[in-house]
Protein backbone atom coordinates (compact mmCIF):
# COMPACT_ATOMS: atom_id res chain seq x y z
CA UNK A 1 0.00 0.00 0.00
CA UNK A 2 2.94 1.89 0.88
CA UNK A 3 4.34 1.87 -2.43
CA UNK A 4 1.30 2.32 -4.50
CA UNK A 5 0.69 5.26 -2.29
CA UNK A 6 4.24 7.00 -2.94
CA UNK A 7 3.86 6.35 -6.71
CA UNK A 8 0.73 8.23 -7.07
CA UNK A 9 -1.17 4.67 -8.16
CA UNK A 10 -5.07 4.32 -7.43
CA UNK A 11 -5.41 0.72 -5.59
CA UNK A 12 -9.11 -0.81 -5.95
CA UNK A 13 -8.84 -2.30 -2.26
CA UNK A 14 -12.25 -3.51 -2.39
CA UNK A 15 -11.60 -5.60 -5.16
CA UNK A 16 -7.74 -6.39 -3.86
CA UNK A 17 -10.05 -7.88 -0.80
CA UNK A 18 -11.64 -10.29 -2.79
CA UNK A 19 -8.61 -11.44 -5.00
CA UNK A 20 -6.90 -12.14 -1.36
CA UNK A 21 -9.30 -13.86 -0.10
CA UNK A 22 -9.97 -15.97 -3.18
CA UNK A 23 -6.12 -17.48 -2.66
CA UNK A 24 -6.20 -17.13 1.35
CA UNK A 25 -3.53 -14.47 1.53
CA UNK A 26 -4.18 -13.31 4.95
CA UNK A 27 -1.32 -11.39 5.42
CA UNK A 28 -2.63 -9.35 2.28
CA UNK A 29 -6.02 -9.27 3.16
CA UNK A 30 -5.18 -7.58 6.97
CA UNK A 31 -3.38 -5.44 5.21
CA UNK A 32 -5.61 -4.40 2.85
CA UNK A 33 -8.19 -3.98 5.90
CA UNK A 34 -6.03 -1.63 8.03
CA UNK A 35 -4.23 0.46 6.34
CA UNK A 36 -5.92 0.43 2.87
CA UNK A 37 -9.68 0.82 4.46
CA UNK A 38 -11.25 -2.15 2.36
CA UNK A 39 -14.36 -1.62 3.49
CA UNK A 40 -16.82 -3.89 1.66
CA UNK A 41 -16.62 -7.53 3.24
CA UNK A 42 -19.64 -8.76 0.94
CA UNK A 43 -17.62 -9.62 -2.06
CA UNK A 44 -14.72 -11.67 -0.59
CA UNK A 45 -17.18 -13.64 2.06
CA UNK A 46 -19.56 -14.64 -0.56
CA UNK A 47 -16.21 -15.97 -2.90
CA UNK A 48 -14.79 -17.69 0.16
CA UNK A 49 -18.26 -19.20 0.93
CA UNK A 50 -18.44 -20.38 -2.70
CA UNK A 51 -15.46 -21.82 -3.02
CA UNK A 52 -15.95 -23.53 0.45
CA UNK A 53 -12.62 -21.74 2.50
CA UNK A 54 -13.36 -21.90 5.76
CA UNK A 55 -10.52 -20.18 7.24
CA UNK A 56 -11.18 -17.16 5.12
CA UNK A 57 -15.08 -17.36 6.03
CA UNK A 58 -13.95 -17.80 9.98
CA UNK A 59 -11.43 -14.53 9.44
CA UNK A 60 -13.92 -12.06 7.94
CA UNK A 61 -16.68 -13.25 10.71
CA UNK A 62 -14.86 -12.45 13.40
CA UNK A 63 -14.17 -9.09 11.67
CA UNK A 64 -17.62 -8.55 12.51
CA UNK A 65 -19.15 -9.24 9.13
CA UNK A 66 -23.01 -8.34 9.48
CA UNK A 67 -25.89 -10.66 10.21
CA UNK A 68 -27.28 -10.46 6.29
CA UNK A 69 -23.98 -10.70 5.00
CA UNK A 70 -23.62 -13.92 6.70
CA UNK A 71 -27.03 -15.23 5.48
CA UNK A 72 -25.62 -14.76 1.98
CA UNK A 73 -22.96 -16.44 2.43
CA UNK A 74 -25.19 -19.44 3.86
CA UNK A 75 -27.06 -19.69 0.84
CA UNK A 76 -23.72 -19.53 -1.35
CA UNK A 77 -22.10 -22.34 0.83
CA UNK A 78 -25.19 -24.40 1.10
CA UNK A 79 -26.10 -24.00 -2.67
CA UNK A 80 -22.66 -24.93 -3.51
CA UNK A 81 -22.20 -27.95 -1.19
CA UNK A 82 -19.81 -26.54 1.45
CA UNK A 83 -21.88 -28.06 4.24
CA UNK A 84 -19.02 -27.57 6.99
CA UNK A 85 -18.60 -23.35 5.89
CA UNK A 86 -22.98 -23.32 6.01
CA UNK A 87 -22.22 -25.42 9.39
CA UNK A 88 -19.93 -22.69 10.82
CA UNK A 89 -22.09 -19.43 9.42
CA UNK A 90 -25.49 -21.10 10.83
CA UNK A 91 -23.78 -21.48 14.50
CA UNK A 92 -22.95 -17.65 14.14
CA UNK A 93 -26.48 -16.29 13.25
CA UNK A 94 -28.98 -15.32 15.56
CA UNK A 95 -31.76 -17.66 16.00
CA UNK A 96 -34.37 -14.49 15.20
CA UNK A 97 -32.04 -13.35 11.82
CA UNK A 98 -33.32 -17.17 10.91
CA UNK A 99 -36.79 -17.54 11.98
CA UNK A 100 -36.95 -13.95 9.93
CA UNK A 101 -35.11 -14.53 7.09
CA UNK A 102 -35.78 -18.36 6.53
CA UNK A 103 -37.97 -18.30 3.44
CA UNK A 104 -35.84 -15.77 1.59
CA UNK A 105 -32.55 -17.73 2.34
CA UNK A 106 -34.03 -21.38 1.51
CA UNK A 107 -35.51 -19.50 -2.02
CA UNK A 108 -32.04 -18.38 -2.43
CA UNK A 109 -30.11 -21.52 -1.58
CA UNK A 110 -32.36 -22.99 -4.29
CA UNK A 111 -31.39 -21.02 -7.12
CA UNK A 112 -27.49 -21.24 -6.58
CA UNK A 113 -25.00 -23.58 -7.41
CA UNK A 114 -24.85 -26.94 -8.92
CA UNK A 115 -25.60 -28.38 -5.68
CA UNK A 116 -28.41 -26.36 -4.93
CA UNK A 117 -31.12 -28.97 -4.23
CA UNK A 118 -28.16 -30.72 -1.51
CA UNK A 119 -27.90 -26.80 -0.07
CA UNK A 120 -31.81 -27.05 0.71
CA UNK A 121 -31.63 -30.32 2.06
CA UNK A 122 -29.00 -29.96 4.29
CA UNK A 123 -30.85 -26.71 5.57
CA UNK A 124 -33.31 -28.47 6.11
CA UNK A 125 -32.07 -31.52 7.69
CA UNK A 126 -29.85 -29.02 10.07
CA UNK A 127 -33.01 -27.93 11.64
CA UNK A 128 -32.78 -24.76 10.15
CA UNK A 129 -36.55 -24.10 10.14
CA UNK A 130 -36.95 -23.57 13.99
CA UNK A 131 -40.16 -21.46 13.02
CA UNK A 132 -41.65 -24.40 11.16
CA UNK A 133 -40.63 -27.13 13.62
CA UNK A 134 -43.05 -25.70 16.29
CA UNK A 135 -45.78 -24.77 13.79
CA UNK A 136 -48.16 -27.70 14.70
CA UNK A 137 -47.87 -26.08 18.39
CA UNK A 138 -48.27 -22.30 17.52
CA UNK A 139 -51.07 -23.20 15.05
CA UNK A 140 -49.62 -21.37 12.22
CA UNK A 141 -50.37 -22.35 8.46
CA UNK A 142 -47.64 -23.99 6.93
CA UNK A 143 -47.10 -23.18 3.35
CA UNK A 144 -47.13 -24.51 -0.24
CA UNK A 145 -43.58 -23.75 -0.80
CA UNK A 146 -42.30 -25.83 2.51
CA UNK A 147 -44.72 -28.78 1.93
CA UNK A 148 -42.85 -28.78 -1.67
CA UNK A 149 -39.40 -29.26 -0.25
CA UNK A 150 -40.82 -31.62 2.38
CA UNK A 151 -42.55 -33.97 -0.10
CA UNK A 152 -39.58 -33.68 -2.67
CA UNK A 153 -36.39 -34.21 -0.32
CA UNK A 154 -38.06 -36.29 2.15
CA UNK A 155 -36.62 -34.58 5.03
CA UNK A 156 -39.59 -34.35 7.65
CA UNK A 157 -43.13 -36.20 7.48
CA UNK A 158 -46.32 -34.08 6.50
CA UNK A 159 -47.63 -35.23 9.43
CA UNK A 160 -45.90 -33.07 11.74
CA UNK A 161 -46.73 -29.91 9.51
CA UNK A 162 -50.63 -30.29 9.83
Amino acid sequence: MQIASQNGLAVDTDLALVYAAHYCKFETMECLVDEGNATSFIGPLIKAAECGCLPVVHWFVSRGVNDIEMCLALTTAASNGHFLVASYLLAHIPVNVLEALSQQILKAARGQGSKSLDGVAFLLESNFLRCYCNIRSSGQNCNWEHHWYVSRLGCLSKRTLV
